[in-house]
């Protein structure tokens, strides 16, 4: 959803590279070169393995900036949790959009929609300050 967001913006194919979804654990370690020892000790809901995934983006695409999220969307319970992050060589930003943020809108693909667009605008302000 991210890369779709990101390519219906006119010009963006002189800026994005590409994207994976790493939605299971194997596929984190595999595609973005997530350690198995960063999910054993943080859980792959964590900080440090929405860097890692982000790091593993820049890497494998050989781009300036590699932006990641990780997360659940529980609704049934109340309780989305989603760690988003940018990675660069002039720094790293993660933050966590909680049940604070998220838990007034009631359906998935809405909640998918709005971390899209946090993530989205944080990651090009994280740009401008690069150039």
């Amino acid at each position: 959803m991210l890369g779709s967001k990101i390519t219906d913006i006119s010009g963006s194919s002189q800026v994005y590279e590409g994207g994976v979804i790493a939605y299971t654990n194997p596929q984190k370690i595999i595609q973005l070169g997530v350690k198995q020892n960063t999910l054993e000790r943080f859980t792959d809901v964590s900080r440090e393995v929405a860097l890692e995934m982000a790091y593993g983006v820049r890497e494998r695409f050989n781009t300036d900036i590699g932006v990641s999220t990780t997360g659940f969307l529980d609704l049934e319970e109340g309780h989305p949790l989603v760690y988003c992050a940018i990675a660069s060589e002039f720094g790293n930003d993660c933050f966590l959009l909680n049940s604070d943020y998220l838990v007034k809108i009631p359906q998935r693909d809405i909640l998918k929609d709005r971390v899209c667009k946090v993530l989205i605008d944080r990651a090009y302000r994280h740009a401008l300050n690069m150039y």
